[in-house]
């Protein structure tokens, strides 16, 4: 069995990273591209705040690491002479 969370605050953490679910094949380059920028930009302001410990800022660095997993895929798909890095 997995390990009981030791606060309601972990435990909400825990739902929403179950709850976390995106499918980027639908999003436009572009807006995928922004988003993106967006989305580590705010990480940026999250981390000068000293907010690290928030639930929002792990779903926001999975969502950074989801476009940016995504984005690679696509460069690799376009430019079949790189195998990736």
């Amino acid at each position: 069995m997995g390990q009981w969370p030791d606060t309601w605050y972990d435990l909400a953490t825990a739902n929403l990273m179950k709850a976390y679910t995106v499918n980027l094949d639908q999003v436009p380059l572009k807006t995928s591209n922004e988003l993106e920028q967006l989305v580590t930009q705010l990480l940026a302001a999250l981390r000068k705040a000293k907010l690290q410990s928030e639930p929002v800022y792990q779903l926001l660095q999975a969502l950074e690491r989801d476009l940016s997993d995504a984005r690679r895929a696509r460069f690799d798909d376009t430019h079949s002479d790189y195998a990736g890095y």
